[in-house]
C-alpha cells in the first residue's frame, strides 16, 4: 500500500509542478499536524501522522503535506452534528510557517481513512471551520479558508468519487460518493480510502508566533437500519442455503 501511494503521489506531484511552471510552493510552511480530535476518533496522540515539505518526493501535488492515518472504529459520539445514520470525528489541524513569512499558505493532506465498525458506508464528507464538536464553526466565505478546486479533491483508490462542492469557487465543503459497493467493513485496516485535498490557510488565521488553526470535520452517512436489517437477514439466508446444501 505504501509503495503504490508512493507511485501515485510521483505522478500527482509532476503534474502539478508542471501546472505550477515548475516551482515548488509554499517552502515556507516548516510543520503540519493533528493537534486534537473529536468524535469518532482515538486521541491525536494515537494518530500515524508524518509531515513532508514541500517539493519533497513524499509530498502531494508538490505541496508543504500532512499524512495522517484515521482508523474509525466506533460510530455516534458525541452530539455535533451526530445521529444514528453517521459518524462523524474532527481533526484540529496546527500550521506553522518560517519566522517572516507572509501571505495565504496553500498545503496538502493526505488521509488514509479505515472504516474499522461493523457497519458499511455509503458517503464521506469533509467541511473547514474552526473549534471541535459542538463548538464547531463552518468556514465562511469571506475567511479565506477554503478547499482547492485545482487540483480538486481525490481519493486515489478509486473507492470514492468526487460528487461535488458547496461553492464552485474556494469552497468549504466536499462531498464524495461511494463507488461502487459500500465502504467497509475493515477490520484489518488493509483497504483504506486515500483522499488528497490542497487547501488555503488564510495569512489572517496566523498568529505573531507564525502558527495557525483550523479543523477539518469529516463524516460518513451509513445505510438506514432497515436496509441493514435486510442485508443481516440476506447474510443469514446465504448461510442457511449453504447449511442445507452441506
Amino acid at each position: 500500500m505504501r509503495t503504490i501511494r508512493t507511485i501515485h503521489r510521483t505522478i500527482a506531484t509532476t503534474a502539478v509542478v508542471a501546472m505550477m511552471g515548475g516551482a515548488a510552493a509554499n517552502a515556507g510552511v516548516i510543520d503540519i499536524q493533528v493537534t486534537q480530535t473529536s468524535g469518532d476518533i482515538g486521541a491525536a496522540n494515537t494518530l500515524t501522522q508524518q509531515f513532508f515539505g514541500a517539493g519533497t518526493q513524499q509530498a502531494h501535488f508538490s505541496l508543504a503535506t500532512l499524512q495522517v492515518d484515521e482508523p474509525i472504529s466506533s460510530l455516534g459520539h458525541g452530539s455535533a452534528g451526530s445521529h444514528p445514520g453517521v459518524a462523524w470525528w474532527d481533526l484540529e489541524i496546527k500550521v506553522t510557517r518560517s519566522t517572516g513569512q507572509t501571505g495565504n499558505e496553500m498545503i496538502s493532506i493526505d488521509k488514509d481513512v479505515f472504516n474499522k465498525t461493523d457497519i458499511p458506508w455509503h458517503d464521506f464528507h469533509l467541511t473547514l471551520g474552526t473549534g471541535l464538536g459542538d463548538n464547531f464553526v463552518e468556514s465562511g466565505e469571506n475567511d479565506l479558508l477554503f478547499f482547492k478546486t485545482n487540483p480538486a479533491p481525490q481519493d486515489s483508490t478509486g473507492q470514492f468519487a468526487l460528487l461535488g462542492f458547496d461553492e464552485p469557487v474556494d469552497p468549504d465543503n466536499v462531498w464524495f460518493k461511494v463507488n461502487g459497493p459500500d465502504f467497509g467493513p475493515d477490520p484489518t485496516m488493509q483497504n483504506p480510502a486515500i483522499f488528497w485535498l490542497a487547501m488555503q490557510v488564510p495569512d489572517a488565521f496566523f498568529g505573531n508566533d507564525d502558527m495557525a488553526t483550523f479543523t477539518l470535520r469529516e463524516h460518513a452517512t451509513i445505510p438506514e437500519p432497515a436496509t441493514l436489517a435486510m442485508l443481516g437477514f440476506g447474510l443469514a439466508a446465504v448461510g442457511f442455503v449453504r447449511r442445507r446444501r452441506a
